[in-house]
């Protein structure tokens, strides 16, 4: 009877708010939902490519952005959550990798760029901070 109750309970649950819409603050990100976007290293080479592969997808009912990323089919790689942070009145990111660092960006929106300053933990080469430029181009 146990189990009932509780298949009762859960079955209704599964795809609830799966077609919520994206939140108006994740708005700018729109364009980078469901898409896979691949770029070369600028210090790759024939002999030794480096290719960082990222895919963006809507999360948590439209409220966050999951984005998970691999450089070189799994050598390293990361996920990222971006949500709206009433505290700080901002988007925010948190960003968890593969060697174990990790980062907290607040993420500023400038015309078509959308800016990440980082706040990084962690990092066994001593890097604290970082700032990152996304820009979709034609």
């Amino acid at each position: 009877m146990k189990h009932l109750y509780i298949i009762l309970f859960v079955l209704p649950l599964i795809g609830f708010g799966q077609n919520n819409p994206l939140s108006e603050k994740l708005k700018p990100f729109e364009n980078f939902i469901g898409k896979t976007f691949k770029g070369e290293f600028g210090n790759s080479t024939p002999e030794n490519p480096v290719f960082d592969v990222q895919y963006w997808e809507r999360v948590l009912n439209g409220n966050g952005i999951k984005i998970t990323h691999s450089v070189n089919d799994g050598m390293y790689g990361g996920e990222s959550i971006i949500m709206w942070d009433v505290e700080v009145n901002s988007l925010v990111s948190w960003y968890f990798t593969t060697v174990g660092f990790y980062t907290k960006s607040t993420i500023l929106i400038e015309n078509d760029k959308i800016i990440f300053h980082e706040k990084v933990t962690g990092n066994k080469d001593g890097i604290t901070e970082t700032k990152g430029i996304y820009q979709l181009l034609s």
